[in-house]
């Protein structure tokens, strides 16, 4: 059986920093890890949703569940720079500005929401519960002695409902 092609999409850095923003303004504890995995929370529903991902990141599989690996580099890079319009102390994201929501859709916003409402007063361990799926078990598992190991984008939409079918769309449009 010949192996399809990896989905590879084009990341949009300005829309991740905006979802970023956007997370973090709106939860009490804006650490790294809660953000991240609220993100991910909600890149799931959006694929579910919509057949799209928020900005086109990647996941790897950490100890403490997914990260978006260009969000995890933003969000590392502004423990030094101001750039993005937030910065980094010790584990929390501290924003400086509004979100432009010019570089958000509705059917972002809408996920993030309702991923907000649903788990953004949840304690730490109920999230890292929940962003602890079978795509990230599978990662975690082949990760040998790496600390991070990506999840393949159809590994994640797999799991999802009507992830056949999403990821046919992925596939037709980003490729």
């Amino acid at each position: 059986m010949e192996q399809e092609e990896t989905i590879h999409l084009e990341f949009n850095l300005r829309k991740a920093v905006e979802i970023l923003i956007y997370v973090s303004r709106r939860i009490e504890e804006p650490t790294i890890l809660r953000v991240f995995k609220l993100v991910y929370l909600a890149e799931k529903l959006h694929l579910e949703r919509y057949g799209l991902m928020l900005c086109n990141d990647r996941y790897d599989a950490l100890q403490y569940g997914p990260a978006p690996r260009n969000m995890y580099d933003i969000v590392n890079e502004a423990r030094y720079v101001d750039d993005y319009g937030f910065r980094v102390r010790e584990r929390n994201i501290e924003v400086l500005r509004e979100e432009n929501r010019e570089h958000l859709s509705e059917a972002t916003i809408f996920c993030l929401d309702e991923v907000l409402k649903q788990f953004g007063d949840e304690p730490i361990g109920r999230l890292v519960e929940a962003s602890h799926d079978r795509a990230w078990e599978e990662a975690w598992r082949e990760r040998g002695e790496v600390r991070r190991f990506e999840m393949p984008l159809e590994s994640i939409v797999d799991k999802l409902k009507d992830g056949a079918e999403i990821l046919a769309y992925l596939r037709n449009e980003g490729l």
